[in-house]
């Protein structure tokens, strides 16, 4: 019996450095394994934060870029105003230069038609001033006395 005691203790023995060999071997492949997964996630952890800052420099641009159109709209619609009223002058200053062209068609025509008017009555005036001389130089024989002002 002694050499069955003895035989189980080796084989015992035996087990438990199988066992702990095993173990060794475990420990040491898990360790490798967990090292492995940690430089994954710290290199992926490098990743994210890389996107994180690129996402960060995105938005950032997209700000600039939601200002500046906010600005060109602002702008554009200024400009829209100005212009519609521009454009709203423009009529009003056309219509009242249709307006002024046709009084000035008005006035120039009662303005040719004075001067007729005037030439007429000059000439007419002319006339009267040479009967009214001719008379006058006649005014001895016909007894006017009052022709000092047409001599």
């Amino acid at each position: 019996m002694a050499y069955m005691k003895r035989a189980t203790t080796i084989v015992l023995f035996l087990l438990l450095l199988g066992t702990l060999g095993f173990f060794a071997v475990s420990v040491v492949k898990y360790q490798g394994d967990l090292t492995r997964l940690n430089d994954d996630i710290r290199d992926k952890r490098v990743e994210i934060d890389d996107l994180s800052d690129q996402l960060k420099e995105f938005n950032e641009s997209n700000s600039q870029l939601n200002e500046q159109l906010t600005v060109q709209q602002a702008r554009e619609q200024d400009l829209s105003t100005q212009y519609l009223d521009v454009k709203g002058e423009k009529e009003s200053l056309e219509s009242t230069n249709a307006a002024l062209e046709k009084d000035l068609a008005n006035i120039t025509s009662q303005y040719t038609a004075l001067q007729i008017e005037y030439n007429d009555t000059t000439e007419e005036l002319g006339n009267v001033l040479e009967d009214a001389e001719d008379i006058c130089n006649y005014s001895a024989t016909a007894n006017i006395t009052e022709c000092d002002d047409y001599r």
